[in-house]
């Protein structure tokens, strides 16, 4: 199953549920529904735009190398065709994670600059 969109429920409704990883057990699972992150949610998260359509989780975790992200934390919206919109959010494990993470805002992956913003 996809992984549920973590935007409140207004937001949530213009994206499509997103597509497992390409190869099975490369990414963690990534089922979960909305608001299941707990306190954390929104000093946690940090949302990803500019992403290459390409980018899987594991591009995503890597981006991030030395940030912890929560268990199941990575969602990559789809647009409405079902296809990644090359937006993203990341929820950390905790709130100073999220805030390190926002300093790679404006740092590339695969040739694309990555916007980082509190979510």
């Amino acid at each position: 199953s996809g992984c549920a969109c973590t935007s409140p429920p207004a937001a949530a409704s213009k994206h499509a549920r997103a597509s497992p990883p390409s190869s099975p057990g490369a990414d963690e699972p990534n089922a979960r529904t909305p608001g299941s992150d707990g306190a954390c949610a929104a000093e946690c998260t940090v949302k990803l735009r500019g992403l290459p359509y390409r980018a899987s989780m594991q591009d995503i975790r890597a981006f991030f190398d030395k940030q912890k992200i929560a268990a199941n934390g990575i969602c990559i919206l789809m647009n409405a065709q079902g296809r990644p919109s090359g937006e993203a959010t990341v929820r950390f494990a905790c709130a100073q994670a999220a805030q390190r993470a926002l300093d790679k805002d404006r740092h590339f992956i695969g040739g694309r600059y990555i916007e980082g913003t509190a979510f």
